[in-house]
């Protein structure tokens, strides 16, 4: 079956569950290719107010999911990532307003008592990455990314959109790095560091969209981490 066909492309090595180098190196191979020559159904929107922009960025997520599904079918390994596994819902999230924009009609869709939450929680971790020093500034300027992945996951803060299921409440439309990170070994080492072996990080569908939704959306300033961009852009 299926189950001893992925088994079978899977080794322990120090204790670990890895894939075999040669299909991972393969996998990201055609993956790389397929993304390079790919052509989107959609048209890529002029200016969009932010629901067009989610309605549009929710289906090119949609459709790159698909595709890289595809590849993992024709390479017979399916990733480890389920629903309610977030741990990686602790890493730094970097993105672009135009990704923000995004997210904004799910913000206003809630009700009062809830962006009054989402507003506490969002203050509260903007104060504490102050106070670590880890600013839209320093995220766009540092050339020590791993050294600022590494503090800010271990401050273990969960991810203001994570719910009380563990679930994302902006899964349609969650920013690129999250939705181009798959683990294809064993997903409780995802719990002890942000940069885990068996896992593979889609760069090329990720930079694909990432072109198209700034020709969409024309970004201003650079990256933010995740909750200072819900502060700027909500002015809370």
């Amino acid at each position: 079956g299926s189950e001893m066909c992925i088994r079978d492309r899977y080794k322990i090595q120090g204790g670990e569950i890895i894939m075999e180098k040669e299909i991972v190196d393969r996998l990201i191979f055609k993956s790389g290719m397929t993304a390079k020559d790919y052509k989107f159904e959609q048209e890529i929107p002029k200016r969009p107010n932010p629901l067009k922009l989610s309605k549009w960025l929710s289906k090119e997520i949609e459709e790159v999911e698909k595709q890289i599904d595809l590849i993992e079918e024709e390479f017979e390994v399916k990733c480890t990532c389920e629903k309610g596994c977030s741990a990686c819902c602790r890493q730094l999230i970097a993105l672009s307003m135009s990704e923000c924009l995004a997210i904004k009609p799910y913000i206003e869709n809630l009700s009062k008592d809830e962006r009054e939450k989402l507003k506490r929680k969002v203050l509260e971790q903007c104060h504490i990455l102050e106070e670590n020093n880890i600013t839209n500034k320093v995220i766009n300027t540092t050339r020590k990314e791993e050294v600022i992945q590494d503090k800010y996951f271990k401050l273990k803060m969960p991810c203001v959109f994570l719910d009380e299921e563990n679930s994302c409440s902006i899964y349609k439309v969650r920013p690129s790095l999250c939705w181009s990170y798959r683990n294809y070994g064993d997903k409780a080492d995802c719990e002890k560091d942000y940069d885990v072996e068996s896992t593979i990080k889609y760069d090329d569908w990720e930079h694909r969209v990432f072109e198209r939704i700034l020709t969409a959306r024309p970004p201003r300033n650079g990256l933010y981490v995740l909750p200072f961009a819900i502060k700027e852009m909500m002015e809370w």
